[in-house]
């Protein structure tokens, strides 16, 4: 951008020197013809007592300025596609280092997503089991509660898993994950004692259907 402006400044004077140039010549020319009985060098006389005017002046003067300006502006063109072309290549290594940083972050994710909800199923299942073979609550009482606290700490930090995707993350697939850590939150399992844990084939299919999503978003190469 600064080579640019340079360029437009430079030629900017220089078309300036030249229109200033072109006009004291023809005032030049001008004069000789009135205060002169003798007329201006033609373009083919080399005399070395006539001054040069007119389109001779034109050919050693402005000619020469506008090579000059020709080849200034091919240099300056010649910079500024090489400054272009590695801006270009800077812009593109940018991107590809941060489609690297976004890939990396959404194989984290999945990883620990996929994590938090292996803990789950084994504290549903267990506590499934329990409720379904137990003959009293009290039997059952100190496991459950052991179980629903590791729970609770594995659903927070799913949460926080979720919020730190959330610009990776398709919003459905969001969602889903969401309302079944919401509704785990809410599971009541002290009343459940011979039904076992509740809803927990729907619960456990809903997981198992998210986990599918994440290793087919991983496996595709695509963001979440």
């Amino acid at each position: 951008m600064v080579s640019v402006q340079r360029a437009i400044i430079i030629t900017s004077i220089l078309i300036s020197l030249v229109v200033i140039t072109a006009y004291l010549l023809i005032l030049d020319h001008a004069a000789t013809y009135v205060d002169s009985d003798v007329p201006p060098c033609s373009l083919a006389q080399f005399d070395p007592n006539c001054s040069p005017s007119g389109w001779m002046s034109f050919l050693i003067g402005d000619l020469v300025i506008a090579i000059a300006l020709g080849f200034f502006l091919h240099y300056m063109g010649v910079q500024s596609s090489i400054a272009i072309s590695r801006t270009t290549s800077d812009i593109k290594k940018i991107l590809d280092l941060t489609k690297k940083a976004e890939r990396r972050r959404t194989l984290f994710i999945s990883q620990a997503m996929k994590n938090h909800f292996g803990v789950l199923l084994l504290a549903m299942g267990l506590m499934n089991r329990l409720l379904m073979t137990a003959k009293s609550y009290d039997d059952i009482k100190s496991t459950m509660r052991e179980q629903r606290a590791g729970m609770e700490r594995t659903i927070q930090r799913a949460h926080e898993t979720l919020i730190m995707s959330a610009d990776l993350m398709d919003p459905k697939l969001l969602d889903e994950m969401t309302n079944i850590l919401y509704k785990l939150e809410l599971v009541k399992v002290d009343l459940e004692l011979g039904n076992g844990f509740p809803d927990y084939k729907n619960t456990r299919d809903a997981i198992k259907h998210c986990t599918a999503k994440l290793d087919a978003s991983i496996g595709s190469d695509t963001t979440l």
